[in-house]
């Protein structure tokens, strides 16, 4: 659960932070790695999504409290949009996004 809310940090900054898909799977695919080799098993992918699609949309709840944020809403549809990638299978969190990213309001925060 922890490792999953970290990546739906991370996400979101990118998301906010124009970090770059390139680099956001670089850091990504370390940090999948290395906890991997933390500790010493593999994860499993899909429940991984899932820890990561929860935590987004937690987040988006969050957010969505805090109104007083410039473009909040924008946030709330990333984050909504990228939890439904990730359990449509849609979303490769160390690849880049180009399996037919959907255009949204979203994209609007880059």
């Amino acid at each position: 659960h922890d490792l999953g809310r970290l990546v739906a940090h991370l996400l979101l900054v990118d998301a906010v932070a124009r970090i770059g898909e390139r680099r956001l799977a670089d850091r990504l695919r370390a940090l999948l790695e290395g906890y991997q080799g933390g500790v010493g098993a593999i994860l499993h992918r899909p429940t991984l999504d899932w820890h990561v699609a929860a935590s987004l949309l937690h987040l988006a709840e969050r957010i969505a409290l805090r109104p007083l944020l410039r473009g909040w809403y924008l946030h709330v549809d990333y984050a909504v949009l990228e939890a439904e990638r990730l359990l449509r299978g849609e979303r490769d969190l160390v690849r880049r996004r180009d399996k037919g990213r959907p255009a949204s309001s979203a994209a609007s925060i880059r």
